[in-house]
């Protein structure tokens, strides 16, 4: 039986941590484990951010957890639209810079994730966020640089490990004229909501036309005169369409892309 694409993500994304936490307490035998450069990618960006090997592990798992639906959060599930519009601060950002009440709600709901899932985590909300909004982004990066060591050692770290998201040249997914996303992307530093909200609002606008994507999903936002493109994933979230990387220099910044 062949696993959706989501699933074999998540495993894969269970596999890079967990083989190095396994790594980690090792360390002490005759036999020197093989390392895993794709952790070492999710370590540096957490150390970065300040998040300790604790915290990372528990964060890690709270959002493979809530991505992989092992559990809900019914308290922002309850919430109606009207009770979230009353909760918001149109004179803070990003609600000040949207003029689009959709987003402004979409925007609401995802800080209130955030809170919820940084509060499960038992770790100090500014760090998680910071982890949360590069994990999609930090997790694909982390899994081709174990697939390109792999290739080179001509010997797979894992067959979970080795997965990415999607094939240069064989995509297989939606494929969305570039507009505003790419630039979005270009422009973005990644604790830049008002960015995320961009895509969102484009793939919200493209799904009007074409239906709803099941989660998983990859799209890809392409600039057919340069060729340049980014991708995004539709996954459980209030945000749900996050972009995973770039493609042929990481950016769509031609003059089409508007």
């Amino acid at each position: 039986m062949t696993l959706p694409v989501k699933s074999l993500v998540l495993m894969a994304m269970l596999s890079l941590l967990g083989a190095s936490s396994v790594n980690a307490k090792s360390v002490g035998n005759k036999e020197q484990p093989r390392p895993d450069p794709g952790a070492e990618v999710i370590y540096l960006v957490a150390s970065t951010i300040g998040l300790s090997l604790d915290e990372l592990n528990r964060s890690f798992n709270v959002i493979v957890g809530f991505q992989s639906g092992k559990f809900t959060l019914p308290e922002l599930d309850s919430l109606a639209d009207d009770e979230l519009l009353l909760m918001i601060d149109r004179s803070a950002e990003p609600f000040a810079s949207l003029d689009n009440q959709q987003l402004m709600l979409v925007a609401q709901r995802y800080l209130i994730e955030t809170e919820l899932l940084a509060a499960r985590a038992d770790v100090d909300v500014d760090k998680f966020r910071q982890f949360y909004r590069t994990f999609d982004r930090t997790i694909t990066l982390a899994l081709r640089v174990n697939k390109y060591v792999s290739a080179k050692q001509r010997s797979s770290l894992s067959p979970d490990a080795s997965l990415t998201y999607m094939d240069v040249d064989n995509f297989d997914g939606p494929i969305i004229d570039c507009d505003r996303s790419c630039r979005a992307v270009q422009e973005q530093v990644w604790e830049n909501m008002f960015g995320q909200l961009t895509i969102m609002g484009d793939m919200q606008s493209w799904e009007k036309h074409h239906g709803s994507q099941p989660l998983g999903t990859v799209a890809r936002i392409i600039d057919h005169e340069s060729g340049k493109f980014i991708e995004v994933r539709n996954q459980s979230s209030s945000l749900a369409w996050v972009s995973i990387i770039g493609g042929s220099g990481s950016d769509c910044g031609s003059a089409a892309c508007i």
